[in-house]
């Protein structure tokens, strides 16, 4: 596998929260907020433009990833991705979707949103859903919404526990159904230790691994690794390729590993968001030997090949060094002046030293 180059100066995700409002009380949320006891509280507007620019001037972001909470609830969230837009980086928005409707989807699709990523899970306890086979009614929705919008990315993530697992086919047969519309989907192996949880119910980045293989036929291509540990990875990359619903192949590493490379050496960094998911055939021959990429060039004329990217995020662990940081950590925010991983952002409040 290509292991990305990602570094804490040169990475191509920033990470803000914006408010720590939501509708829901879900398990394992980082920011405690299944505790009703939790502070609630809107980040100031003025306060995130500065962090935007911390961001850009010492990470070299090509994406800020809008999270909370509930950013949909956050009330000046029109001016700030008005802020970063005019900074030309990319914008992804962390989302349980309730508020998100068609109006304020192409609103903040014109203002410079690229891409919203949609929690959905049956430990949400939604009203009229109790499992993830009910629930891809409710995921179909917004493959709608977004196939009607148009030009803006839709990816789904949940965490993956003991709970959920032996649902992943269904839902990983969904995502593969709606490729044409679906560009990410991310898992993140539920961790108790984070949160004073029940760390008996974690799976690991293995098991899900292994899922993926079953119903995509492919291996994963890049990673990160951890802090501490030779070997040990923290963010797993697959990147299948989809036609008519069919799973026909894979990015591999030395194709990414150059398309990486290439964009780095264009724009000056790296890249995490990329517009759309439909592959260009001209590409087919950059994947494929000569006669399977004839045989699919004709065929994505009619219709066009899909690709996904399947993200596993490990979540870190306390171990005899201390935190078992993701490499790089892409999704790190700012507290106090410092880089922290937003995943425990809740222990550093309470005063425990972590920083990236």
């Amino acid at each position: 596998m290509y292991r990305l180059p990602w570094s804490k100066n040169d990475n191509p995700n920033g990470w803000l929260e914006l408010t720590t409002y939501c509708q829901l009380n879900c398990p394992g949320c980082y920011r405690g907020l299944f505790d009703k006891s939790a502070k609630r509280f809107h980040e100031d507007l003025n306060e995130l433009k500065k962090q935007v620019d911390f961001l850009i001037k010492t990470r070299n972001v090509q994406t800020i990833s809008l999270s909370g909470g509930e950013p949909l609830l956050y009330p000046y969230l029109e001016d700030l991705v008005e802020y970063i837009s005019s900074k030309r980086l990319r914008i992804k928005i962390y989302t349980n979707g309730i508020k998100l409707d068609e109006k304020k989807l192409r609103r903040l699709r014109d203002l410079g949103v690229t891409e919203f990523i949609i929690h959905i899970d049956k430990n949400q306890k939604r009203k009229g859903y109790s499992s993830e086979e009910e629930l891809n009614k409710l995921r179909k929705s917004y493959c709608n919404l977004f196939r009607r919008v148009e030009r803006i990315n839709l990816g789904f993530i949940m965490p993956i526990s003991k709970d959920n697992y032996s649902e992943i086919d269904v839902l990983l047969n969904f995502y593969k159904s709606n490729s044409d519309i679906i560009n990410l989907i991310v898992f993140t192996c539920y961790n108790g230790q984070i949160n004073d949880q029940d760390p008996n119910k974690k799976i690991s980045i293995e098991d899900i691994s292994k899922k993926i293989n079953e119903v995509y036929h492919c291996n994963p291509t890049a990673y990160l690794g951890k802090v501490h540990t030779e070997n040990k990875i923290s963010w797993l990359f697959f990147f299948p390729l989809i036609h008519n619903g069919k799973a026909i192949g894979e990015i591999g590493k030395d194709v990414y590993e150059k398309v990486q490379s290439r964009y780095h050496k264009k724009h000056g960094r790296y890249f995490i968001t990329i517009k759309g998911n439909k592959l260009k055939p001209i590409h087919l021959f950059g994947l494929f030997d000569l006669s399977k990429a004839l045989q699919l060039f004709f065929k994505s004329i009619s219709n066009p090949i899909n690709n996904q990217v399947i993200l596993i995020i490990d979540s870190p662990e306390k171990n005899e060094f201390g935190w078992e940081l993701c490499e790089s950590c892409p999704d790190a925010m700012i507290y106090e002046n410092k880089l922290v991983p937003s995943c425990l952002l809740e222990r550093i409040k309470k005063g425990e030293k972590i920083s990236i």
